[in-house]
């Protein structure tokens, strides 16, 4: 018997000890790619608010969001507006940036049924002002943007802040919530 080869016994304990370290890994792994893509959601969110209080200074008012140019009974956010707005004539941002937790065309009956987003991949930061010219109070005084969160799901349910349910990492990193920017 050669005495330099490996038994069938430790090549068994040592694939065994692999497996169960890539087990007690792989999660941990997944939740640093959601925890970085939180934080790098978050950073083009504070561009894109950056971009439009670029705007604000310019012109003394936010920018409008889609749902200010049709009426009241088909509203719909018209992300391509608020990009046509920052880009053009002055180029406050090159592109809105696309929302990293919303792929493809994710939630298709949750559009068609809620009519509330009318655009298709890729899919943008919802921006949404308020205090606009529809609801008759005036210039928007101030604006969200919000990504659908790690659980791909557009939240608004109970624990509301102006029908927004806030991702909260302490939560667990695949919560509930959407992640929310506020301006001013």
């Amino acid at each position: 018997m050669n005495a330099k080869a490996f038994t069938l016994i430790e090549l068994l304990v040592v694939v065994a000890i692999i497996s169960i370290l890539a087990t007690i890994s792989l999660p941990n792994f997944q939740h640093a790619l959601i925890k970085a893509r939180v934080a790098a959601a978050e950073k083009e969110m504070q561009t894109l608010s950056t971009a439009i209080e670029a705007y604000a200074l310019d012109y003394n008012v936010y920018p409008l969001d889609g749902n200010d140019y049709f009426d009241k009974q088909e509203a719909y956010y018209d992300q391509l507006r608020i990009q046509s707005v920052l880009t053009t004539p002055t180029a406050y941002i090159s592109e809105i940036p696309n929302d990293l937790f919303h792929e493809k065309n994710m939630h298709k009956e949750d559009l068609v049924a809620n009519r509330n987003f009318q655009f298709g991949p890729p899919y943008p930061y919802i921006y949404s002002s308020h205090g606009n010219f529809m609801s008759n109070s005036g210039s928007p005084r101030a604006y969200y943007i919000f990504s659908i969160g790690p659980n791909y799901l557009f939240d608004n349910a109970s624990e509301k802040e102006d029908n927004f349910v806030i991702y909260d990492i302490t939560n667990g990193v695949i919560s509930g919530g959407d992640i929310l920017r506020k301006g001013p």
